[in-house]
C-alpha cells in the first residue's frame, strides 16, 4: 500500500499516511457494499504473500480497500460507545521496497538495524514538517518475531480533522518485515488509534500484539 512516497521511487507506506486515509472513511460512516462483520475470528485471511487472524474482541468489520494503488485488508471499528471521534483501524498489505541505495540504506536486507533506520527514514520523507499534523514521537527498532522485521510506533497530533472537532492524538505501530521469499517485497501490519485526549481502548495492547504475531508468509505470486 504505497501512498504518495514524495519520491520517483516506490516505497513501503507508513502507518499513518495508511491510517489518515482508513480514518477519513471510518469517522464519516464508510458503510460500504465491502464492508462485512468479521464472522469467524478463528478463520485466516489471505492477502498477497501472507495470511493472518483478525484482531481478536468483537465490534470488528473488515473490507478490502486500494489505497495508493495496492490493495489493501483493513479492520476496524469504533472505539468508545457513542464517539465519532474515537476509531480503531488495523490493516495489511504488501509492497515494494524502493531502491535503498539511493537513500544511504544499502544493507537494509542484511543488517536488520539499518533496516529498522531505512523503514524510521521512509515514514519520516512521507511526513514531512508542516500540514495538519505534528509528529510527538517516532521510534522504529529491530524485531526478529517473523525474521527480518521492524517494530514502528508513532505519535501524532491531528489539528485538521473535518469530520470531528479539537485536536486529535492518533497512535500507529507497524511491523514492517521482509518476505523470506524476496528482499524487494515489505510486509506491513498496521494497529492504529485515533481519538481526543484520553480515548483510549484499554483492550487494544493485547490485540495488537496477536494481531502482530498472527502473521504467516505465503508464496508469493
Amino acid at each position: 500500500m504505497r501512498l504518495n512516497y514524495r519520491s520517483s521511487r516506490p516505497g513501503p507506506a507508513t502507518a499513518r499516511a495508511v491510517c489518515s486515509v482508513l480514518f477519513a472513511g471510518i469517522v464519516a460512516g464508510c458503510a460500504t457494499p465491502e464492508l462485512t462483520p468479521v464472522a469467524d475470528p478463528a478463520v485466516r485471511v489471505e492477502g498477497s504473500g501472507f495470511s493472518v487472524l483478525p484482531p481478536p474482541g468483537t465490534g470488528w468489520n473488515v473490507e478490502w480497500k486500494v489505497i495508493g494503488g495496492s490493495r489493501a485488508l483493513v479492520f476496524f471499528r469504533q472505539g468508545s460507545p457513542g464517539s465519532l471521534s474515537h476509531t480503531v483501524a488495523v490493516s495489511a498489505h504488501s509492497s515494494t521496497v524502493m531502491d535503498p541505495g539511493a537513500v544511504g540504506f544499502p544493507e537494509y536486507a542484511n543488517d536488520m538495524e539499518v533496516f529498522a533506520a531505512y523503514i524510521k527514514k521512509s515514514t519520516e520523507v512521507q511526513n514531512p514538517p508542516g500540514g495538519r499534523t505534528l509528529a510527538l514521537q517516532h521510534t522504529v527498532v529491530p524485531d526478529t518475531r517473523h525474521g527480518h522485521c521492524a517494530m514502528e510506533y508513532a505519535k501524532w497530533e491531528d489539528r485538521g480533522s473535518k469530520v470531528v472537532s479539537g485536536v486529535l492524538i492518533q497512535q500507529d505501530w507497524q511491523l514492517a518485515c521482509l518476505h523470506p521469499d524476496s528482499t524487494q517485497v515489505i510486509i506491513a501490519l498496521t494497529v492504529s488509534e485515533r481519538g481526543h485526549s484520553g480515548e483510549t481502548d484499554p483492550t487494544l495492547a493485547a490485540a495488537r500484539e496477536a494481531f502482530f504475531d498472527s502473521l504467516q508468509f505465503r508464496p508469493l505470486k
